[in-house]
């Protein structure tokens, strides 16, 4: 009996971080946000895009929806992207910051919000599937593969 109780408490511990994160999470994508540096911490570089532009996610902003806390490949995350531009590029290039979703076990993702270069992002666009070797496949990489840090 113990045993099931201590793990129904990890369980609703576990739940009231994933609530508590995506909480915190929507109140952050409604305030103004800012680019900041490339060098700022919460921010960790990923992939070089075609162009030259680099990669970063926010580290501290990852929300996951998933039911098993240990096994990210059935997850559904929510990502915030940076793209910089290299520094060769046109003139008109600047950063750019996106809300993604990342389905980890059907390799699809869609944009939520925010500045997507072409367009800005209000409402959800349709489901896309992952490009194999693509920056976004490097990004399922790392964010739908098994915990490490046991």
């Amino acid at each position: 009996m113990k045993k099931n109780n201590n793990a129904l408490t990890t369980k609703c511990l576990f739940a009231f971080c994933t609530i508590t994160a995506g909480i915190l999470s929507l109140l952050f994508m409604n305030a103004t946000t800012s680019l900041g540096d490339e060098t700022d911490s919460r921010w960790v570089y990923y992939a070089t895009d075609a162009s030259g532009g680099k990669h970063y996610y926010d580290r501290d902003r990852l929300v996951y929806n998933l039911d098993d806390p240990d096994i990210l490949k059935n997850a559904v995350v929510k990502v915030w992207d940076k793209r910089v531009p290299s520094p060769a590029a046109q003139n008109n290039e600047r950063e750019l910051l996106v809300l993604n979703e990342i389905v980890c076990a059907k390799r699809m993702y869609r944009l939520l919000q925010g500045d997507a270069g072409y367009a800005q992002i209000k409402e959800p666009t349709l489901y896309n599937t992952i490009e194999s070797g693509s920056w976004r496949d490097t990004l399922q990489g790392i964010l739908c593969t098994k915990r490490r840090d046991k």
